[in-house]
């Protein structure tokens, strides 16, 4: 991991040593380098875009020069809008682009297919039974969709999981749900009337800050290149395909609740740039 900031560079070691990985943390390209000249070897990096003295482009070029090229699969981290830096990067070795603030599904993603035979070091989380989710986890949801059919479908599979959840029909009424009560994660379906998904996250981004604020899964039937980034500009934490499966559910279900205990473990440090 090559992160010139610590808060990130912690976060990232953190998750990536939870899956399994053993992990090397650096500040600057300049130490990667060092490190590499040492006989260092590794599997894979995670560069991030915008380091002090050398960023992660001319990192990448300065791999390329070597003999034999660069030695493993590296993902460029950049934050949102700079997708052009990730298309330089391509050119110049980055087998893939996260865009920040990184979520863990996507980081998770990346690093079990960007990496080829690297998912086999990834640790696959135990086995278990999803019945007795809501009593495991604790968590008040609010699901906001308006379509009646999809509401029964997402409230039947909750409630298989011992989840009962509230509902809200669009946007606008997901906000005044929140306004009279606390959840800790909202279901947000990202196409609804009055209000959509997007609007409606920016505003609840815009009220509570993140300490306080629910996990927001927003549920899309779209799967379009750019919806992902889109989901993370409003200010969404994670990302579900619609129809909705039980078990992809689940797990956006346990990471969330992660990331709130991560959030209230650090209250009053502003926007995490990644949630764990």
């Amino acid at each position: 991991i090559v992160e010139d900031n610590q808060a990130q560079r912690d976060a990232l070691t953190a998750l990536t040593t939870g899956w399994g990985m053993r992990v090397d943390a650096l500040d600057s390209g300049v130490a990667a380098l060092g490190r590499l000249d040492g006989g260092a070897e590794y599997d894979m990096a995670l560069v991030d875009l915008d380091l002090p003295n050398m960023d992660g482009l001319e990192l990448a070029k300065n791999l390329a020069k070597r003999e034999g090229g660069v030695p493993f699969p590296m993902v460029l981290m950049a934050p949102v809008g700079r997708r052009e830096a990730g298309r330089r990067g391509q050119k110049l070795g980055y087998r893939s682009f996260l865009t920040k603030p990184i979520k863990q599904r996507f980081l998770l993603d990346v690093l079990t297919h960007a990496g080829g035979d690297i998912a086999d070091a990834v640790r696959e989380p135990e086995t278990r039974s999803d019945a007795n989710l809501g009593e495991e986890l604790g968590l008040k949801v609010l699901l906001a969709e308006d379509n009646v059919v999809n509401q029964k479908v997402a409230l039947r599979i909750l409630e298989r999981m011992g989840i009962r959840a509230d509902l809200a029909g669009n946007g606008y009424e997901a906000l005044q749900a929140l306004k009279r009560q606390s959840y800790d994660v909202v279901l947000m379906d990202v196409q609804m009337p009055e209000m959509d998904g997007y609007e409606a996250t920016r505003r609840i981004c815009a009220t509570w800050d993140e300490s306080t604020r629910p996990v927001i899964i927003a549920m899309t039937a779209n799967a379009m290149t750019g919806d992902r980034e889109r989901c993370l500009e409003s200010g969404m934490d994670d990302y579900i395909a619609k129809p909705v499966h039980r078990e992809r559910l689940a797990d956006s279900l346990r990471a969330a609740h992660r990331m709130l205990i991560l959030r209230r473990a650090t209250p009053g440090e502003g926007r995490t740039k990644l949630t764990a």
